[in-house]
């Protein structure tokens, strides 16, 4: 029985996630966790951020959308360089499924996340999944970095194939998401507990589609890839 876990973290959609796709391509079970990371929310001093009530009203969203199909989204609230690592311990997982993070505390981050996993011989997989292309996919001739953007913007182009645009069908069952043992649970997240207050984002609803979907869903390729721009 292969088990993992999917880390979300600037990537909150269930569909055309390559992460989710693997993990549920390589395990039997997939469970799912999202950690508002005190390594960042600590720093913010405007506690009406719209940033993080964009977040959380995306998390409240998702939560239902998985809860609507038996699922259960982990919500941890602490240090996700701490808290990623002992909850795959818990959950006795053999990988931990994320996202590429491109920013450089996320990368030295997701390398603590890495090397604290390894000690209990849990693998830390990570995929391109937000952009097109990575730094070193559109490079010079000389196998450099663009300095100029008009020649960079040609190659871009030329690079560009269907393939790098299309949808990602997330194949992943109802039956692979397991139910939670009883000592796991989420924390506390609301936005009072963090420290934060509501704003007055009017927010149409995060993942529409996934809210008029019914089983099929997990089957299904979706079209709209919506991603936030801040990741706790």
């Amino acid at each position: 029985m292969q088990r993992g876990l999917m880390w979300f973290r600037r990537d909150l959609r269930l569909h055309d996630n390559r992460a989710l796709a693997e993990a549920a391509r390589a395990c039997d079970e997939v469970y799912l966790v999202f950690c508002f990371d005190t390594e960042i929310l600590d720093k913010l001093e405007d506690k009406a951020d719209r940033r993080v009530d964009f977040i959380h009203q995306s998390i409240t969203e998702m939560q239902k959308s998985l809860s609507r199909n038996k699922a259960d989204l982990i919500v941890k609230y602490g240090k996700a360089r701490d808290e990623i690592p002992e909850l795959a311990r818990k959950l006795k997982v053999k990988s931990v499924f994320a996202n590429h993070d491109y920013e450089p505390k996320a990368l030295e981050r997701d390398a603590a996340v890495a090397k604290a996993l390894q000690k209990d011989d849990i693998a830390f997989c990570s995929f391109k999944d937000h952009v097109v292309f990575e730094k070193d996919e559109v490079l010079t001739g000389s196998g450099g970095p663009y300095k100029v953007y008009t020649p960079y913007s040609r190659a871009w182009r030329k690079r560009l194939g269907a393939d790098d645009y299309e949808d990602l069908t997330v194949d992943i069952k109802a039956d692979q998401f397991p139910a939670l043992p009883k000592s796991i649970k989420s924390d506390d997240w609301s936005l009072k507990t963090m420290g934060f207050k509501e704003t007055d984002l009017q927010w149409p609803g995060a993942l529409p589609k996934l809210a008029r979907c019914s089983m099929n869903f997990w089957n299904a390729s979706m079209h709209t890839k919506t991603s936030a721009t801040y990741a706790p």
